[in-house]
C-alpha cells in the first residue's frame, strides 16, 4: 500500500515535466514567429569549380558583395592570371563564363561565395537568402571522395531593391542520401 502514493507523486512528476517542457517549447515557437526570420528573397544563382594550378592556402569561405561593374570586373581580372598567396594561379578562360554586362549592375546586385574543398566530390546547393541577409548553403558531401582540393564560385543575383544591408553565412554539412 506504501508504493501508490509513490507512484502519484512520480506521475505527477512526470506529468508536470511534460507540460512545462510543452510551455517552454510554445514560448521559442512564438519568439520564432514574431521575427521576419522565413521571408525570403527571390534570387539566381549558379554554381561554378574553378581550377587552380596550386592549392594555395588561406581562409574560406570568402564572400564578397558587388553592386558596381567596375569592381566586379576588376575582381575577376585580378583572378585571371595573377597569383595570390590565398589561391595560386587561375587560368583566365576559367572566370569567363562569370563576366556579367554592364547594365546588369545598374538593378541588380551580384554575391559571390568561394569555397575551397578537400575533394572535387563535394558539391552544393543554396538553399535560401532571408530578408536579414543570411545565406544558407548546404554541402553535400558523398561517402567516398576524391582527393582533389576544388575551388568552387557560387554567384548569387538578387536585385538591389530589396538588397540587405549585411549579409551572412550559413554552411550545412548533408551526407548523400540522407
Amino acid at each position: 500500500m506504501k508504493k501508490k502514493p509513490m507512484k502519484k507523486k512520480l506521475l505527477f512528476l512526470l506529468v508536470f515535466c511534460v507540460a512545462l517542457s510543452g510551455l517552454m517549447l510554445a514560448k521559442y515557437v512564438k519568439s520564432r514567429d514574431d521575427s521576419d526570420i522565413g521571408e525570403y528573397l527571390d534570387f539566381n544563382y549558379s554554381i561554378s569549380r574553378v581550377y587552380r594550378r596550386s592549392s594555395g592556402a588561406g581562409y574560406f569561405p570568402k564572400m564578397r558583395v558587388f553592386t558596381a561593374y567596375r569592381k566586379y570586373n576588376n575582381y575577376l581580372n585580378n583572378l585571371s592570371g595573377q597569383s595570390f598567396p590565398w589561391q595560386g594561379l587561375v587560368d583566365s578562360r576559367d572566370t569567363d563564363h562569370l563576366r556579367k554586362p554592364k547594365d546588369f549592375f545598374n538593378d541588380n546586385v551580384l554575391v559571390v561565395v568561394e569555397l575551397k574543398e578537400p575533394s572535387g566530390s563535394i558539391r552544393h546547393e543554396v538553399n535560401s537568402i532571408d530578408k536579414k541577409g543570411n545565406i544558407t548553403i548546404t554541402r553535400l558531401l558523398p561517402e567516398i571522395g576524391t582527393q582533389d582540393i576544388a575551388y568552387w564560385f557560387i554567384t548569387l543575383e538578387m536585385s538591389k531593391d530589396i538588397i540587405p544591408k549585411k549579409f551572412s553565412l550559413e554552411i550545412i554539412d548533408n551526407r548523400y542520401g540522407r
